[in-house]
């Protein structure tokens, strides 16, 4: 599915004669507006899985010394150490529990010199700048694109009771979606770690 193949279909339903801007803006708003929504589904629905292995240095949760998450971290889909068992995260009744401080950075306690741990989390996809980019979501996710697009272009226009109300039923339609793909299994988040090298017991 290409960008063209998004805005051909919110130019011809949803924003059929409600968003009227000249074609070149009325394009980069679009666009924009896909960009975000990607993000916003990818919050939800990991579209790109990525692992990050951290070689730890000796360490006790007293020092709280951190670890930087990737730029791309979308959030943390599982933690696994070098034997392949999953490790919890922001557990407090669990002493080696992986946690987060902060958006961007994860303490890891009471590591050893030398030992490993590996991230697997959902990446931020790639943005989309030209009609002909293929998006990185297939057609399961065009109604959600679709609603989303709707929500951002009635929330740009001017403020009144009517915009408002679509707006807001538009979002509301968007988060509909997102729970149909999951409840339905067209996607399944549970296939994430099958890929994993730690589920395979080493390391790559």
């Amino acid at each position: 599915m290409t960008v063209q193949d998004v805005i051909d279909a919110a130019n011809t339903s949803e924003l059929l004669n409600v968003y009227q801007k000249p074609e070149a803006m009325k394009q980069a708003a679009i666009i924009s507006w896909i960009n975000q929504g990607i993000i916003e589904i990818a919050k939800i629905i990991p579209l790109i899985n990525r692992e990050k292995v951290y070689n730890l240095t000796a360490d006790s949760i007293d020092t709280g010394l951190t670890y930087l998450l990737p730029d791309d971290c979308l959030g943390i889909l599982g933690v696994y150490g070098e034997s392949g068992q999953e490790v919890p995260v922001n557990d407090e009744s669990d002493p080696y529990s992986i946690f987060t401080p902060s958006f961007n950075r994860i303490l890891i306690p009471y590591a050893e010199e030398g030992s490993a741990i590996s991230i697997l989390y959902s990446g931020r996809p790639d943005k989309v700048n030209l009609p002909t980019d293929i998006l990185p979501i297939n057609e399961v996710f065009l109604e959600c694109l679709l609603t989303y697009i709707s929500y951002k272009a009635y929330k740009s226009l001017d403020s009144n009771d009517s915009t408002r109300v679509l707006s807001s039923k538009y979002k509301a339609d968007f988060n509909k979606e997102l729970a149909f793909i999951l409840d339905s299994g067209l996607y399944s988040p549970d296939g994430i770690k099958e890929h994993s090298s730690f589920d395979r017991g080493g390391w790559r």
